[in-house]
């Protein structure tokens, strides 16, 4: 399913910082009723708690000095929805691979907001829009079609019904840093499982800490994290 035109353009604008948009600039921001609130909607519908998704990245490990790589690079992240209280969605993510040439295993407790989540569309919509494209949602087929100088192209997103999925589709290119190293990863495969597991939601915060991801006012995000109970 991967679109070469909506796969460039989202490439290209992933570094860039944008949050909002309606089909024409100036319009009011997420209404259920919008563009956005509809594809909102359509996102967020495949979430239940049991959820598991699964992402494995490859790439390489640049030294950021000499430019020159110093390993290859393989990541898995597992994500699991271990509760849902109202628009607070809490997962626990557990990642194994070698981020920066060391075996670098995680695992931590990652309570996001519901906008907080949604505002990836809102990045991605404004950013169609600065770049004098065009897009347009089919409520009923899921169909989601850009419009770049007269060229459309068409991307279906029936089965995409979490904003991970969406994000392993639309943008499964990128690179992050850290001190020294810069990390150039793609995504290799992303998968969706159910688990019937009941989980101690609370012992986990307990264990594990956590970290709250929200949206202020302006629509920048906010991480708050709590440390672990010695």
């Amino acid at each position: 399913m991967k679109n070469t035109l909506l796969l460039a353009l989202a490439i290209t604008l992933i570094a860039c910082g944008s949050s909002g948009g309606d089909s024409t600039p100036g319009s009011v921001i997420n209404p259920a009723n919008t563009t956005e609130g509809k594809i909102k909607a359509h996102l967020a519908s495949g979430y239940s708690v049991g959820l598991i998704q699964t992402t494995t990245e490859s790439g390489e490990v640049i030294d950021k000095g000499t430019n020159t790589k110093v390993c290859d690079y393989n990541y898995e992240t597992v994500s699991t929805l271990i509760d849902i209280s109202g628009s607070q969605y809490t997962f626990h993510v557990k990642g194994t691979g070698n981020q920066f040439c060391d075996d670098h295993p995680s695992e931590s407790i990652e309570v996001k907001d519901l906008k907080y989540l949604g505002s990836y569309v809102d990045f991605l919509l404004e950013a169609i829009l600065e770049n004098n494209a065009t897009y347009k949602w089919n409520d009923t087929s899921k169909v989601f079609t850009i419009n770049i100088n007269g060229q459309e192209d068409n991307m279906d997103l029936k089965n995409v019904k979490t904003y991970e999925h969406l994000t392993a589709e639309v943008s499964p290119e990128g690179e992050y840093s850290l001190a020294e190293y810069k990390t150039i990863y793609t995504i290799d495969g992303f998968t969706q499982t159910n688990s019937r597991q009941s989980y101690d939601v609370e012992s986990l915060k307990d264990q594990l800490g956590y970290c709250t991801y929200t949206l202020n006012e302006k629509k920048e995000a906010i991480v708050n994290c709590v440390n672990p109970k010695q």
